[in-house]
């Protein structure tokens, strides 16, 4: 993913209000594919908007890439 706010709210737009975003990089180091990581965590408005979010979004190709939504306990601020 790109560190561009308005491109990931572009993205939900229409699916849920974004309250927040945090984006996550691992260096290769890190993990076990020997490739960085991008992440960017993403906080709505309601559980509800959430779940339709992922049915919508997880596989979907984003950046010539398919994506993986799931749901994580960290906190975003």
């Amino acid at each position: 993913m790109c560190e561009d706010e308005s491109y990931i709210k572009e993205i939900f737009k229409g699916i849920g209000n974004v309250q927040a975003i945090k984006f996550i990089h691992i260096d290769k180091q890190e993990n076990i594919y020997n490739r960085q990581k991008h992440m960017a965590l993403v906080r709505l408005s309601s559980l509800e908007e959430a779940l339709n979010g992922a049915a919508l979004l997880h596989g979907k190709e984003v950046m010539g890439r398919k994506i993986n939504v799931s749901f994580t306990k960290s906190k975003l601020c």
